[in-house]
C-alpha cells in the first residue's frame, strides 16, 4: 500500500511540474516600436541654411539637425577694436541700450577736419564741394601736410577724414584741390579734431549675439568679420550657436525643417525615437495572458539572424500589457478570443532598427531542470513479515 501511495504522489508531482512548464514555455512574434518619442525644440529662431540629416537616420547627442543663417557684421574701416561689450548669447537690444553698440573701432585715420567754404579762395569753382573728393591739407606755415577725402557736406560746411599726415589737435589747416596746395585751389579752412570711434551696431530688428569673432585690441581691416547674430533671444543668455543639435540619442522619425524655411524659437525641429524608448510590441492571445504577467523575463532573438548559431540573445522583461483588446471576434477561428498589446523592454544596440521582427520566448524555455535531491521519491519496499514460522499467512484463520 505504501508503495502505491508513493508512486501516485510521484506521478502527481511530475504531472504538476509538466503543466507548469507547459504554461511558461511559450514563444511569439514581436516588432520593434517606439511609443514615447522625444521632440527636439529650436532654442532660437532664424532661416534654415541646411539640414544634414534625413528621416530614418540614427543620431547621437550633439549631432547637427539643421543650421541657421546668421546675420554677419563686418568692420566698416581699418582700425583697432577698442571696446567689445557683447558676448555669445547676449541680447543685442540690451547691449545697445547700455553701451550704445556691440563694439567700437578706433579708425586708423586719427583726424578729421571740419571746414567751411567761407574761407575758400574767392572763385566760384571753390564754393562747391563733392562727397568723396580727394583734398590736400597744410597748416599755415606748411610744416604739417597731409591728405584726406570729403565724408560729409552740409551747406557751406564739410568734413574731411584725414588719411595721411600728422597734425596737432585743434590746429588750423587749409584744404586744397591741388596737390601743390596753391592759394587759388583752396576750398576751405578748419580745425583738426580727433576721429570718432566707429560704433558697430546690430540689426535694427534686434536679436541675439551668436558669436564674437575678434578680440579686444586687435587691428582689423575693412571687411573683417566681427560678430554673428540671429533673430530671437536665447534662454538665460546662453548661446547654443547657429546649429540646431539633437539633445537625445535615437532615430530621426520626422523633420519639420527644410533649407530656405524659417524656424521660430520653441518650434519642433525633429521627432526622435530614442534608443532608450525602443521596445518590442507583440499581440498576445487572451489564453496566453496567464503565462505572461508583467515582469516576466524573456529572451529575444531577431529573425534576420535567427539561423545563426552565434546570434545574440537579448534579455528582456514584459513591462506592460494593455487592457483594451486589439481585436475580438475576427474570423471563425478567433471568434471567441481577443488579443492584447504587450510591450517588452530590452537594451537596443546599433544593430536594432525600427520595424525589425523578433521571436520572444520565456527565459530558459526548453531547458530541462535537474530534479532536486529533496524532490526525489525513493521506492519503499514492503515491510518484512517477522511473525513465527508456524503462524498462518496474513488473512488466514489458524486451524484448531
Amino acid at each position: 500500500m505504501r508503495s502505491r501511495i508513493a508512486l501516485t504522489l510521484a506521478l502527481l508531482l511530475a504531472l504538476t511540474s509538466g503543466a507548469a512548464l507547459a504554461a511558461s514555455d511559450f514563444d511569439f512574434d514581436a516588432t520593434v516600436v517606439c511609443v514615447q518619442p522625444a521632440y527636439v525644440l529650436a532654442p532660437i529662431g532664424g532661416t534654415v541654411v541646411s539640414v544634414p540629416v534625413i528621416e530614418g537616420e540614427r543620431v547621437a547627442v550633439g549631432d547637427a539637425l539643421a543650421e541657421l543663417h546668421t546675420v554677419k557684421l563686418y568692420a566698416p574701416a581699418d582700425g583697432t577694436v577698442t571696446g567689445i561689450f557683447c558676448e555669445a548669447g547676449d541680447s543685442i537690444q540690451d547691449v545697445a541700450d547700455r553701451y550704445g553698440a556691440l563694439m567700437y573701432i578706433e579708425p586708423d585715420s586719427k583726424y578729421t577736419l571740419t571746414a567751411s567754404t567761407d574761407d575758400a579762395y574767392n572763385a566760384s569753382q571753390n564754393k562747391y564741394i563733392h562727397v568723396g573728393e580727394q583734398l590736400y591739407l597744410a597748416c599755415s606755415d606748411g610744416k604739417h601736410t597731409g591728405e584726406g577725402f570729403v565724408t560729409a557736406v552740409d551747406g557751406t560746411d564739410f568734413t574731411i577724414e584725414v588719411t595721411d599726415g600728422s597734425f596737432y589737435m585743434g590746429e588750423t589747416v587749409s584744404a586744397y584741390r591741388s596737390s601743390g596746395r596753391n592759394a587759388k585751389s583752396r576750398v576751405g579752412r578748419g580745425e583738426i579734431a580727433r576721429s570718432a570711434n566707429i560704433a558697430v551696431a546690430g540689426p535694427q530688428d534686434g536679436g541675439s549675439v551668436v558669436a564674437v569673432r575678434v578680440n579686444e585690441g586687435i587691428h582689423v581691416t575693412a571687411g573683417t568679420l566681427l560678430v554673428e547674430t540671429l533673430s530671437g533671444e536665447y534662454d538665460g543668455y546662453y548661446s547654443t550657436g547657429s546649429v540646431l543639435k539633437s539633445d537625445v540619442d535615437g532615430i530621426v522619425a520626422g523633420l519639420n525643417v527644410q533649407p530656405g524655411g524659417t524656424v521660430n524659437k520653441g518650434d519642433i525641429v525633429a521627432t526622435v525615437y530614442t534608443t532608450e524608448g525602443l521596445q518590442l510590441e507583440a499581440d498576445i492571445n487572451e489564453a496566453d495572458l496567464s503565462a505572461l504577467p508583467v515582469g516576466t523575463p524573456v529572451e529575444i532573438v531577431f529573425n534576420w539572424n535567427e539561423d545563426d548559431e552565434d546570434a545574440p540573445v537579448y534579455p528582456g522583461t514584459v513591462s506592460r500589457i494593455l487592457y483594451a483588446p486589439l481585436s475580438s471576434g475576427n474570423g471563425e477561428e478567433s471568434s471567441d478570443t481577443a488579443t492584447y498589446a504587450a510591450y517588452i523592454d530590452f537594451d537596443a544596440d546599433d544593430t536594432v532598427r525600427l520595424g525589425m521582427t523578433a521571436t520572444v520566448r520565456a527565459a530558459g524555455a526548453g531547458e530541462e531542470d535537474e530534479p532536486d535531491e529533496e524532490d526525489e521519491v525513493d521506492e519503499v519496499d514492503d515491510p518484512v513479515d517477522e511473525r513465527p514460522a508456524d503462524m498462518p499467512p496474513r488473512g488466514e484463520k489458524p486451524q484448531r
